[in-house]
């Protein structure tokens, strides 16, 4: 829909807004948390995945989902950038698209803050965050997508919303003075984060892309075993293809 939208307009940005439509608060399947700095095709690749995993709608559609380039009115930034946590709560779950800069993204903490604010028990939240490795690859140079995922769930381990970074600075105090206000310092933060992080990576068992290529099922293959044969428990990956 959004590559007719293109075509139709040729803007990409009016075609992302031309490919929205009205949703009622709790029908959005979920929030896609990424970075705008991580490879795009890596995280379409992963929403693809984790949208084919969804229940199928009752009118047979694919699950809706609010992504901040589509859904925030850019007309007025700092009313959509309030509007926030009307977005996260109108949604059902919370899906982090994580690639090698997320982890050091002012904004994703944010949107993550939002949602532990919103859910307060701590097994409600943590039932509702689903988390996807976006890991860029071209499925021919298996080692780089083994470092680039070393590098994503390293960042996890070393999150520290005090060290995380804006675009703008008057941005980044807005948000730390938030969160320190909501947790005492950005300490508690972001070891409950890190803590949210870790058991999501060794309970999920992520289904990964290593190429979308209808070709790259060998070296996909050859990444799933390495990660099967040397990684830690905690951070063994299953690689599957996804058609996008």
């Amino acid at each position: 829909r959004l590559a007719d939208q293109v075509q139709r307009h040729g803007s990409p940005v009016r075609a992302l807004r031309e490919a929205t439509e009205p949703a009622a608060l709790g029908g959005v399947a979920a929030f896609v948390c990424y970075s705008w700095r991580d490879d795009p095709t890596a995280q379409l690749a992963q929403l693809h995945a984790w949208a084919a995993e969804q229940p199928t709608a009752a009118d047979g559609r694919p699950p809706k989902v609010w992504i901040d380039r589509c859904c925030l009115n850019t007309d007025d930034a700092e009313l959509g950038i309030a509007c926030i946590p009307i977005h996260v709560s109108g949604c059902q779950r919370f899906l982090v698209l994580a690639g090698p800069t997320w982890a050091s993204r002012l904004w994703c903490a944010l949107e993550l803050f939002t949602f532990l604010r919103m859910r307060g028990d701590s097994s409600e939240y943590k039932g509702r965050i689903d988390l996807r490795l976006a890991v860029p690859s071209d499925g021919s140079d298996v080692a780089r997508a083994e470092q680039s995922c070393d590098a994503i769930l390293g960042s996890f381990s070393a999150f520290n919303a005090s060290k995380a970074q804006c675009a703008q600075n008057n941005d980044r105090q807005r948000i730390l003075a938030a969160i320190e206000t909501a947790f005492g310092s950005t300490q508690p933060f972001s070891k409950l984060v890190r803590s949210i992080l870790r058991d999501k990576v060794a309970t999920n068992c992520l289904s990964q892309t290593a190429n979308s290529n209808a070709g790259s099922n060998e070296a996909g293959q050859d990444l799933e075993r390495s990660y099967l044969r040397e990684a830690p428990a905690a951070h063994r990956l299953n690689v599957s293809d996804v058609d996008v």
